[in-house]
């Protein structure tokens, strides 16, 4: 079950709603797939083949856009046999994304100078 989350900087006071974790239908390969642009769809196909059961790990992760500045909570899977992680690109702007968010890791990207708080505000699936 995931985590909704509200996402906070203590200086600026700016505050953005997310989610983190994954849902009950994110089990088979088939549906995290589904959480990914065509391009990477087939990238991940192209690698897993037609393994029964592949062995991956899946969550979305609350992410700030390097493109547009955005809070964003972007699919991230893990494919630990072949050592390749793929990352959603920001739903705003299209951009690639990478920093991950882990409570007070990241400077707020309004003001740029707050440290950004989490906090679990409900549970999604």
């Amino acid at each position: 079950m995931g985590e909704l989350i509200k996402i906070t900087c203590p200086k600026c006071g700016q505050a953005w709603n997310s989610k983190r974790g994954h849902g009950k239908n994110h089990a088979r390969l088939e549906m995290v797939c589904e959480s990914f642009e065509e391009d990477m769809q087939a990238q991940i196909k192209q690698l897993v083949g037609d393994k029964p059961f592949p062995v991956f790990n899946f969550e979305y992760k609350p992410v700030i856009c390097r493109g547009c500045g955005i809070v964003d909570s972007v699919p991230v899977l893990e494919l630990p046999k072949e050592q390749i992680t793929f990352v959603g690109k920001c739903s705003k702007c299209g951009q690639e994304t990478s920093a991950g968010l882990s409570g007070g890791s990241l400077e707020c990207p309004d003001c740029r100078s707050g440290e950004l708080v989490i906090e679990r505000i409900g549970f999604w699936d």
